[in-house]
């Protein structure tokens, strides 16, 4: 294994970055004046591709981490301020309205804008109970139930999607609306999903020629296939590497370290690092020198390229997940107009915050009703166009 003319499994400087050379690579060299087979070039473009997209990933993961801090640092302060001046506006301008005695037209006006300040606020902070208290006074139903309200929403059109597309029949309403009845409803959900699939695979099987039915048992055997790759490179590591096998005490601690690793990437069907310690363990031995042969190779080929499908689809979901929805919107952007665009969210958050506390300022001290009303229709209608604008901008990105 040492010798460089040799199929060499451990020079990695192609493709990854020298820190990373302890840990064994899987590209294989040809020995001189032979070219490497087609089973061996497949495998040598899937390990590259693999390494490739764990980069990627983790230089993603970098970038919206880093992202995450300058949003935290910069803007998120910013909402939280912004937020408060909203609650502490709509509380003037009810007393505004208790002060100056407004019609009832007059005072449903009022209460529009500030149950939509609420609302706004509410989208940064979570209100305190007095708050709570102020916005139930002004609104048709109570914050909590408003709250409810939503989460059941989401939950029935859930339910009803699954009925839709799986034929269950989920209670929707079977858990309470809190977080915890909500993540309980969503592993209800996970379950059912996965075994209306499991039944319906069962059910279809060898009955039907359908496009979808031949994707799906590809897809099972493909699945099957790399569970038998990871497995089988699992049993042979766990056979040699058993720490039982030695009585030096050294020695004992190597194997026990190489299977606390390899027991690791076999819970996690990781192929490429179960790979990389066979390996690791055959350079440091007179064992084989592993899965160079071509019919060793054709058994790992299909777990590997279903680990590269796995890689691209966390690369596409990674600025998806839920801890990165504050910077959803520019989470696609270089960093200088990422920066750019936090740094436009600052300035528009500073200047919406003095906005308001102008208005404030000048209810505080308003004595004209219709001043008062007009400040508020001004304030709605620039709402509605908003909404308007938003509802363009959903349009066009449905198209």
């Amino acid at each position: 294994m040492s010798d460089k003319h040799t199929y060499s499994l451990f020079d990695e400087s192609e493709y990854q970055p020298s820190s990373e050379a302890e840990s064994g690579s899987l590209v294989i060299r040809a020995q001189p004046g032979r070219e490497l087979s087609k089973e061996q070039r497949s495998f040598n473009k899937l390990v590259k591709r693999i390494a490739q997209l764990e980069g990627d990933i983790a230089a993603e993961r970098d970038k919206l981490e880093g992202y995450l801090r300058r949003y935290a640092q910069k803007v998120a302060p910013l909402e939280g301020t912004l937020a408060q001046c909203q609650i502490a506006f709509a509380r003037i301008l009810a007393a505004a309205n208790g002060r100056l005695a407004l019609g009832k037209r007059q005072v449903g006006t009022l209460r529009s804008m500030i149950l939509d300040l609420c609302g706004e606020a509410f989208r940064s902070v979570q209100p305190d109970a007095e708050t709570e208290m102020f916005y139930d006074e002004w609104a048709e139903t109570t914050y909590r139930e408003e709250a409810r309200q939503q989460a059941e929403g989401i939950k029935d059109d859930m339910a009803q999607d699954l009925r839709d597309r799986f034929g269950i029949d989920l209670d929707a309403f079977e858990e309470d609306a809190s977080p915890e009845g909500m993540a309980r409803f969503m592993n209800r959900v996970k379950d059912r999903i996965r075994t209306a699939e499991e039944e319906n695979a069962r059910s279809q099987h060898g009955r039907s020629n359908s496009k979808r039915e031949r994707q799906r048992e590809k897809l099972q055997q493909r699945e099957a296939l790399t569970k038998s790759s990871v497995r089988g490179i699992y049993l042979s590591l766990a056979k040699v590497l058993h720490p039982d096998a030695v009585s030096d005490a050294t020695e004992r601690s190597i194997r026990e370290d190489f299977m606390k690793q390899a027991s690791l990437a076999y819970q996690q069907g990781d192929i490429g690092t179960l790979l990389r310690l066979e390996l690791r363990w055959a350079s440091r031995s007179d064992a084989a020198e592993g899965p160079t042969t071509d019919e060793s190779l054709r058994a790992y080929l299909p777990a590997l390229k279903e680990q590269v499908a796995q890689l691209e689809q966390s690369l596409r979901a990674q600025a998806l997940a839920p801890r990165y929805r504050p910077i959803r919107p520019i989470a696609v952007l270089a960093e200088r107009p990422a920066l750019a665009e936090l740094n436009k969210r600052a300035q528009a958050l500073r200047m919406a915050t003095a906005e308001i506390e102008r208005d404030r300022q000048f209810v505080k001290s308003c004595t004209s009703k219709t001043a008062l009303v007009g400040l508020a229709r001004d304030y709605l209608d620039a709402r509605e166009a908003e909404w308007d604008l938003d509802e363009v901008l959903a349009a066009i990105r449905r198209t």
